[in-house]
């Protein structure tokens, strides 16, 4: 099953860089796309992405996402050592 299939949107959905889209990084949003962020939220997406570790590349998060959530457990691994 691809991950995108599982959001409860897909059947109406026009994004083209699709977060839960195993080729994420290599997709780009299309001038005349219809929608061109998700809006699927954050919670739901990384619900989903959770279940394919190793296939898509932010878990289900926007890349934007990814890296602020990878700099916040930097920081707080930091505080703890």
């Amino acid at each position: 099953m691809r991950p995108y299939m599982e959001c409860p949107s897909y059947d109406r959905c026009a994004v083209n860089k699709c977060p839960l889209d195993p080729k994420y990084k290599e997709r780009r949003p299309h001038s005349e796309d219809a929608e061109t962020k998700c809006r699927l939220s954050k919670v739901k997406r990384v619900s989903i992405g959770s279940s394919y570790p190793g296939i898509l590349p932010y878990l289900g998060m926007t890349g934007h996402e990814y890296v602020s959530t990878d700099n916040v457990s930097k920081m707080a691994a930091g505080a703890n050592g």
